[in-house]
């Protein structure tokens, strides 16, 4: 999953990606007091952004992983998603666009 490739990439090439909730790391995120933490973990410095997934980008993650597995699972459905990067010094307002961009989602701007 994405913690192997994660662990695989880190010292290699810069990631940005969403983390599900059977990451330990994952309620730290959600639990934090502003929208974005710099976190430790195995060796690895990561920033973590709550974002408040837009409808038109939730809906490409759904359709997307509906096509993969022939089903949405129920973090998929999830109006806050957590991302996670490698990619300390870029600000959590381009990585969010960044993961619009890459759903399709910088087309209609309906939520940050």
């Amino acid at each position: 999953g994405n913690y192997q490739m994660m662990q695989s990439m880190y010292d290699q090439v810069g990631f940005l990606f969403r983390i599900r909730s059977s990451l330990n790391f994952y309620k730290e995120a959600m639990c934090a007091p502003g929208r974005t933490i710099v976190i430790e973990h195995a060796g690895m410095r990561l920033k973590l952004i709550r974002y408040a997934v837009n409808k038109f980008t939730q809906k490409e993650v759904q359709d997307y992983f509906e096509k993969q597995a022939g089903a949405v699972d129920r973090e998929d459905r999830c109006s806050t998603f957590v991302l996670c990067t490698n990619d300390i010094d870029r600000s959590a307002k381009d990585c969010i666009e960044l993961y619009r961009k890459r759903w399709g989602g910088s087309r209609r701007r309906s939520g940050t």
